[in-house]
């Protein structure tokens, strides 16, 4: 992984020397995927989409013939919900009326640095690259309620820290409209190809999606400074 981000840092410096550069604050706000899938096949198991978000700083190079590099550092915020519904049977596999549910909510939040090649068609530039993010921080409650042996029963519990990987990576799509005085829209979609579970039970894979929109504002444009000069 550390070679990997050094050959990303290599590349930033090489390709700087061409083109006009840009840097500049993004917020962007959206639905985020936490996928969970479960070991045993549980059929109720539901994962609901929840609100999320990211901001951070870009950098743009212009390259030949229309094409640009861009590089991020992002604080991402990842959430994510499970559903549960368990109905409870007897020793012949015979429904009982009772059952169990489980509501859990996961929070993850990542250091996220995306670099990707994009093409501008006039106003729009479309993107496609690759993202790696660290984990930083992550915690989940879990709520449960139902009937068993004819009496209600309910639980919370708390994690303070998820038996998570400590980074996460995969391709990230994006979109641009260029906007007047130094503003664009912007919209991407990430996708994680990592199992960040950390332990694995038999087929239990937890997976990353995200898709925001949002605002770009650019700060300084190095090119226009540098002609300044």
């Amino acid at each position: 992984m550390k070679k990997l981000f050094a050959s990303i840092v290599v590349s930033i410096l090489c390709i700087s020397v061409f083109g006009q550069h840009e840097i500049g604050l993004k917020l962007n706000s959206g639905l985020s995927y936490l996928n969970t899938k479960a070991g045993l096949k549980i059929d109720n198991q539901k994962n609901k989409f929840q609100y999320s978000g990211q901001g951070g700083f870009y950098y743009n190079v212009a390259l030949p013939k229309k094409f640009m590099f861009g590089a991020e550092v992002l604080f991402m915020q990842i959430e994510g919900k499970d559903y549960t519904k368990i109905m409870f049977t007897d020793n012949l596999g015979n429904q009982t009326g009772e059952y169990g549910i489980d509501i859990v909510h996961w929070n993850i939040s990542y250091l996220g640095i995306p670099v990707y090649i994009g093409y501008r068609i006039k106003r729009f530039d479309i993107s496609l690259g690759f993202q790696i993010n660290f984990a930083l921080t992550s915690s989940g409650t879990e709520k449960g309620y139902g009937i068993s042996s004819g009496k209600s029963f309910l639980y919370k519990n708390v994690y303070k820290k998820l038996n998570i990987d400590s980074y996460d990576f995969g391709p990230r799509i994006g979109l641009i409209y260029r906007l007047p005085k130094r503003l664009s829209l912007e919209a991407n979609y990430y996708y994680g190809l990592n199992n960040i579970l950390k332990t694995h039970f038999g087929n239990w894979k937890w997976k990353v999606q995200q898709f925001t929109v949002g605002l770009r504002v650019q700060l300084f444009d190095l090119g226009r400074l540098k002609k300044k000069e």
